[in-house]
C-alpha cells in the first residue's frame, strides 16, 4: 500500500511525495524448512572446510579458525534448533488441517475453521 507524506501545509503550492512500499512475501511452513536446511548445509560445509584445510596442513586450528568454527558451530546448533521448532510447528498444523471441499461448480469451497479452545 502506497504511503503519501505531504511536504508542506495544503494549498497550491503544497508538494506530495508518494512512497511505495515493497511487500514482502512471506514463506509458508515448508518453505522455511528448506531454506534453513540449505542454510545449515552451507555452515556444515563452512565447518567442513575449515578441518579440512588444517587436516592438508597437518596442524590444528589457528585463533581466526577455531573463532570462525565456533561461532558456526553455534550458528548450526540455533538452526537445528529453530528447524525442530518448524517442524513441530508443521505437525501441528498438519495434525488440525482439514480436507479441502470442492463445491458442486468445481470451485473450491472455504472450509470453516476449527473451534476455539477456551
Amino acid at each position: 500500500k502506497p504511503v503519501v507524506k505531504i511536504a508542506s501545509s495544503a494549498g497550491a503550492a503544497a508538494q506530495s511525495t508518494t512512497v511505495f512500499h515493497k511487500e514482502k512475501t512471506i514463506m509458508n511452513i515448508g518453505e522455511q524448512i528448506k531454506s534453513f536446511e540449505n542454510k545449515r548445509a552451507a555452515l556444515a560445509a563452512s565447518l567442513e572446510e575449515v578441518m579440512t584445510k588444517a587436516a592438508e596442513e597437518g596442524r590444528t586450528l589457528d585463533v581466526e579458525e577455531e573463532e570462525h568454527y565456533d561461532n558456526t558451530a553455534a550458528e548450526i546448533r540455533q538452526v537445528d534448533a529453530h528447524l525442530k521448532r518448524l517442524r513441530e510447528l508443521e505437525a501441528g498444523k498438519a495434525a488440525t488441517a482439514q480436507p479441502v471441499k470442492q463445491a458442486g461448480n468445481g470451485n473450491v469451497a472455504a472450509v470453516a475453521s476449527a473451534p476455539v479452545i477456551r
